[in-house]
């Protein structure tokens, strides 16, 4: 059914405002209506992007390989004003100069899902957004200080990253949970925790620790487990005012350390 004989000046000068006859319209037309909301509503439960550093423009429209944007940043910008359940930008190989800003996201579900070989020259910022993953990327922070800096989420899964030339590697700061999943981090503080609900950081490599390579402070709940690398002399773990259970690893470090109540607990 079509929608019938729509009156479109509402509001126009010299117009009135709508009356009994355009309200009857919209009751002889709910079914129309109804069937324009539920088709809207599948077609935004799920969103995918592209983008390719080498093919790429962003005057494209992303929503294919063949007219992928060239920036992160510019899928991101799109990604932020559409309300979906779920959306993807598939990144392609390739290196990409830019700080990739995750901000006031609408969307339930961010899947930044980079391929092989994707270089990111920069860092990686999230604020203010319900779940976001970050999925297989090689983040050189040289000139950025953090690798990834994530602030007030619900959930943020990392997983199978690469960082390296960071003063602070990961740094985390009023998030519900976090999963930190096969990754490879170097810098001064590995990892930096601060009011995180439930953190999880499994198979993990640390390196190049000035300081402690994971620090907790006031976090809920911490697991960390197959950590592996070798940090030298500093603390491994360095535990203020958060609780950390540790499972099995093989990383070669100082000794934890623990203030402010924090208290440290070994899996058996």
């Amino acid at each position: 059914m079509a929608w019938q004989t729509p009156k479109t000046n509402w509001g126009q000068p010299g117009q009135t405002v709508p009356g009994a006859t355009d309200f009857n319209r919209i009751e002889g037309n709910t079914q129309y209506l109804k069937d324009e909301i539920d088709t809207r509503m599948q077609v935004i439960s799920e969103i995918t992007y592209y983008v390719n550093a080498s093919s790429g423009n962003d005057n494209n429209n992303g929503t294919s390989s063949g007219t992928a944007f060239k920036t992160i940043n510019k899928a991101i910008q799109v990604a932020q004003k559409q309300i979906a359940a779920s959306i993807t930008i598939n990144i392609a190989a390739g290196t990409y100069v830019e700080i990739v800003s995750i901000k006031n996201m609408l969307c339930n579900y961010l899947n930044l899902n980079c391929t092989t070989n994707v270089h990111i020259n920069g860092r990686i910022e999230v604020d203010n957004a319900n779940r976001v993953k970050i999925y297989r990327a090689n983040i050189n922070a040289t000139n950025s200080y953090y690798g990834i800096l994530a602030e007030n989420v619900r959930k943020l899964d990392i997983s199978r990253i690469s960082i390296t030339g960071a003063t602070m590697g990961i740094s985390l700061s009023n998030i519900e949970m976090v999963n930190i999943d096969g990754d490879s981090i170097s810098g001064g503080e590995c990892i930096r925790a601060n009011t995180v609900g439930n953190l999880r950081v499994k198979d993990v490599t640390l390196s190049a620790a000035a300081a402690a390579a994971i620090f907790l402070m006031d976090c809920t709940f911490a697991y960390t487990s197959g950590l592996k690398g070798s940090i030298g002399s500093v603390p491994v773990h360095s535990v203020s005012g958060s609780i950390l259970i540790k499972g099995a690893s093989t990383i070669v470090g100082g000794a934890d350390t623990k203030s402010s109540g924090g208290q440290i607990f070994e899996q058996e």
